[in-house]
């Protein structure tokens, strides 16, 4: 017998997520892993060094972890460590930003992608990138679509705002390649043009 073939669509919004596809015979909202429609887009890193959490008990978690809070990456995308938006933002931002030297690019204030996010994991620094903070976000969601589903969804398509430049744009892709490789879905095809408008309009982020 043939393997059944599901998709589901991702909106990664900058504050708050959320994964939909056809669940019950019905194209729905399908919940997270703990029962609610939207996914909180943060995640706190264990300062022990365990597993990071995603949601809203990333939040909870907060509490004894601050400085392992982390939020908003999704601005972080296609810009600069001494971008006007970057350095504005890290004002109110709780977590430490580093430079980093990315591939292929200086370290000079020209640079775009060159974002650490660094926090404390058994005492030391660690530092992660936007997207790989966002990959977190993303995973959450298709686990929580494949325990809801009962299946491992085949293909994943993921809503990407039209104001994102391309280096935005790339900073998406390289997420959802580190969340579920070989499951991005690439297509303009009339039921997923549907999925998107229809994730559109229960979040605009």
């Amino acid at each position: 017998m043939a393997k059944k073939v599901t998709t589901i669509g991702i909106d990664l919004g900058t504050t708050t997520s959320c994964v939909a596809g056809y669940y019950m015979g019905e194209l729905k909202v399908i919940d997270n892993r703990d029962g609610d429609h939207i996914t909180p887009s943060v995640v706190c890193f264990d300062k022990d060094g365990g597993q990071p959490v995603v949601g809203s008990n990333a939040i909870l978690a907060a509490t004894s972890a601050p400085e392992n809070f982390v939020y908003e990456v999704k601005r972080m995308f296609g810009k600069g460590f001494h971008s006007d938006e970057v350095i504005n933002a890290r004002k109110y931002w709780p977590f430490h930003l580093k430079e980093i030297k990315t591939t292929g690019k200086a370290m000079d204030k020209t640079a775009t992608d060159n974002i650490g996010i660094a926090v404390k994991e058994k005492g030391k620094e660690r530092v992660y990138e936007p997207v790989q903070v966002s990959a977190y976000v993303l995973n959450y969601l298709f686990e929580s679509a494949k325990q809801r589903l009962g299946t491992s969804p085949s293909f994943v398509a993921i809503t990407v705002p039209a104001y994102f430049n391309e280096g935005a744009k790339q900073r998406t892709l390289d997420a959802a390649k580190i969340a579920f490789s070989g499951k991005l879905m690439r297509t303009t095809t009339l039921s997923m043009l549907r999925l998107y408008f229809w994730l559109s309009q229960l979040q605009l982020l």
